[in-house]
């Protein structure tokens, strides 16, 4: 949990949801890093929910905003749902809780894969990689030049990784935030890039996409940003 360290070390919080790619291994990690570096009990603490499931549909998605509606006993409640599958409706349900989120309150969502996630939720979460890709493969993305960019998404490409390509576009798109925020990039510019990479999802998204297409797509048309 290398990336959660480092943002609760620099800024002494949290984002308040997150998407995990990995499996048991990601999950005793998180756990590891709630007790010991963030100070939050899990065992037999109430406002530690875990839930596991082969489908997360409607009804789990239901139940976790009833669960998330109730205050917390302590000063802090944190979900941890571990989930092969989330329909479509279950991210659709999710989307209002997400997006205005009790202060008190943390999400990890532990997923093995990405691509199945819709657009409208990866815009509301932060997602980490826990499946031992390096991450400094698309860190600074657009501090790059092209042949940089090029080279940094062959291993994506030649591993066929969807996952990863999903990750790339996600830290771009937190990058674009960023740049906008410190006015290093145009409105025009900033708007174009964020459809952009909005119509990349939806094509990893679908049958048998090219991430050839995408990455180097993507890789040619994100402006180069000067800090």
């Amino acid at each position: 949990m290398e990336a959660l360290q480092k943002t609760y070390e620099n800024h002494g919080s949290l984002h308040h949801a997150y998407i995990v790619l990995g499996g048991e291994a990601a999950r005793e990690n998180l756990l590891r890093f709630l007790n010991e570096t963030l100070g939050f009990r899990t065992r037999g603490n109430p406002d530690h929910i875990e839930f596991a499931y082969e489908v997360f549909g409607i009804d789990e998605a239901r139940r976790v905003k009833e669960i998330a509606a109730e205050r917390p006993i302590g000063q802090l409640k944190v979900f941890v749902i571990t989930a092969k599958i989330m329909t479509t409706e279950a991210q659709n349900a999710l989307l209002k809780l997400l997006e205005e989120p009790a202060r008190e309150t943390l999400f990890f969502f532990l997923v093995s894969r990405a691509v199945s996630l819709i657009p409208t939720l990866l815009s509301r979460v932060l997602l980490i990689n826990e499946r031992g890709e390096a991450h400094d493969l698309w860190a600074g993305f657009l501090l790059r030049d092209i042949p940089e960019r090029l080279i940094a998404v062959r291993k994506i490409i030649d591993a066929k990784d969807q996952d990863s390509a999903i990750a790339l576009l996600n830290t771009i798109e937190e990058e674009l935030h960023e740049a906008r925020a410190r006015e290093h990039i145009s409105l025009g510019d900033y708007c174009f890039i964020v459809n952009e990479i909005g119509n990349c999802r939806g094509h990893l998204r679908g049958r048998s996409p090219s991430l050839k297409l995408v990455l180097e797509h993507i890789a040619i048309v994100a402006p180069y940003i000067q800090t």
